[in-house]
């Protein structure tokens, strides 16, 4: 009998084989991570609900990836190793394994006869499935960190890497010292993440540099993104309550419940790691991705700085208010709220400090870190203060077309303007193709361009982003419908580069500033035409 994928494709022999094999683990460990969860809810309720909040985000993009692109094998692999990642990473499932776990101390290798799989009691079995799930897991993040985005091992030795992870895997089921979990002393252990790690991390950036296409590098820049976020997220929250711990003595008494919060601010800050892989498998708002690192770096930056502030203030401001308050006796008894008053001066100088610093800081990574995008934005802003100087409707439409696609490599683009019938008619254009370009038309397209928005469409390759040229809403006597001037409707970017939120908006500020200059031009030029009819 011939089977079938979800999207109805027909499957062979080894594609029937990969999805049999991959939905079988994630049976297992969906009704193992289910059993943990009962045994833990009966003795720690809080920490099963955080287990199945992190396990429902893992569990729900693997579900929307898979579901989307079903016909990929590589992502319906992703998808599975979220699942059995968020399953293995559980508190209830660590909890479980050491329930059922071979104790094989001393040395790995003279434990290795004694530590063979045996079946004598039901908990044999226990063994058999966890050490399966935990090598699956363990085995699935090197592998495909040699695989990703593309599905070909590149470097193409990294096969033979993979080869040897798979085999461990296999003889994990048949050896249980070979689990990672049993190994003593644990720089072993330790020594096999690196060297899975490095490899993987290693075969990323020479993709990145020698293979990638600009599609697949943002694609790799939102999983190092969500790597990254999830760890500065988990460390900047552990500083965070322990600075309040330290600053605030009266904690030091709930250390039980602020250590709760740590392990669940730890947990919630993973699930960053799958949304990000959901946007990039999915490459839903890819171009937006340099976005958000950039929002990300300057927010960073400026909370480590402003707890330092905070801290050298504190410090300062309390052993001053300490030496004036002891320098003066009547007010000796009042050194005991120093500390509060310390608190107290330092968030007022922090509160003045946020946007200064933020500015600044903002500046130094442009500088720094994003000259191109700053050289862009610079670029546009002089071509608009040069367009709003050119008095000619057609000089000026020539170049905004010309210099818009010059610059950013775009295959063609075109501004079309609306005629005394308010229909809008092609003005300008350079290298449109030759079959008829068709701009959207319903109503709440043009509402939204009347009001200056743009639209971007990043499923349509033939016209992805539409720029609205339209009046400002303070010019005079202009309804809004009469305010629209026309459109610049441009193309896909010859590099392969789609529009990120950042292009958009800068694009749209130059569309903003240059309509005006249209609308007067094209007046002036009516004017004139009217003047020599009569």
């Amino acid at each position: 009998m011939t089977a079938f994928d979800p999207k109805g494709h027909e499957m062979g022999f080894k594609a029937q084989f990969l999805s049999s094999s991959l939905s079988t683990l994630i049976f297992l460990a969906v009704v193992l991570f289910i059993y943990s969860v009962a045994l833990e809810w009966v003795t720690q309720t809080f920490y099963a609900v955080l287990d199945l909040v992190v396990f429902f985000v893992f569990a729900i993009v693997g579900s929307v990836i898979a579901l989307n692109k079903s016909d990929d094998y590589l992502v319906l692999t992703v998808s599975s190793a979220l699942v059995l990642y968020a399953t293995t990473g559980s508190l209830g499932f660590s909890f479980l394994s050491r329930e059922f776990m071979h104790v094989c101390p001393g040395v790995w290798f003279l434990q290795s006869v004694e530590c063979a799989r045996m079946f004598r009691t039901p908990t044999d079995y226990w063994n058999l499935l966890i050490d399966l799930l935990i090598a699956a897991s363990t085995v699935s993040v090197p592998v495909l960190t040699y695989l990703f985005p593309d599905g070909r091992f590149v470097p193409r030795w990294t096969k033979w890497l993979a080869a040897i992870w798979v085999s461990w895997g296999l003889l994990v089921v048949a050896f249980p010292i070979l689990n990672l979990s049993v190994w003593s002393p644990p720089q072993y252990t330790l020594l096999v993440y690196v060297i899975g790690l490095g490899t993987g991390i290693y075969a990323q950036l020479y993709r990145y540099h020698h293979v990638s296409t600009p599609g697949q590098k943002q694609q790799t820049k939102w999983i190092v993104f969500g790597f990254i976020a999830a760890s500065i997220v988990g460390s900047l929250l552990l500083a965070l309550i322990i600075s309040i711990s330290y600053f605030i003595p009266p904690f030091k008494s709930i250390q039980a419940k602020i250590d709760i919060v740590v392990v669940s601010a730890y947990f919630m800050s993973q699930t960053i790691v799958p949304v990000c892989i959901g946007m990039s498998i999915l490459r839903r708002r890819l171009w937006d991705v340099d976005v958000v690192i950039n929002r990300t770096l300057i927010y960073s930056v400026l909370s480590l700085v402003l707890f330092l502030v905070f801290w050298a203030c504190d410090k300062v401001l309390g052993t001053l208010v300490e030496s004036l308050l002891n320098a003066f006796g009547q007010f000796s008894n009042l050194t005991q709220y120093s500390s509060q008053y310390s608190g107290i001066g330092s968030t007022l100088i922090v509160g003045k400090a946020v946007s200064p610093l933020h500015k600044r800081i903002e500046e130094t990574i442009n500088r720094r870190f994003y000259k191109d995008r700053l050289h862009l934005r610079n670029l546009f802003t002089e071509f608009a203060r040069e367009a709003r100087n050119i008095k000619d409707i057609s000089r000026l439409l020539n170049l905004i077309v010309k210099k818009t696609c010059d610059v950013l490599k775009i295959r063609y683009g075109a501004v079309y303007l609306e005629d005394l019938n308010r229909d809008l008619k092609l003005a300008k254009s350079q290298n449109l193709p030759s079959k008829p370009l068709s701009l959207p038309d319903d109503e709440n397209t043009i509402s939204r361009l009347s009001n200056g928005s743009s639209i971007f469409r990043s499923e349509d390759k033939v016209l992805p982003l539409i720029l609205s040229l339209a009046l400002p809403s303070s010019a005079k006597g202009k309804s809004k419908a009469s305010r629209l001037v026309g459109l610049l409707a441009l193309g896909p970017r010859n590099s392969g580069l789609g529009y990120s939120s950042d292009d958009r908006s800068m694009l749209q500020d130059f569309a903003d500033q240059v309509a005006p200059a249209i609308y007067f031009a094209r007046k002036k030029t009516r004017r004139k035409v009217k003047r020599a009819r009569t």
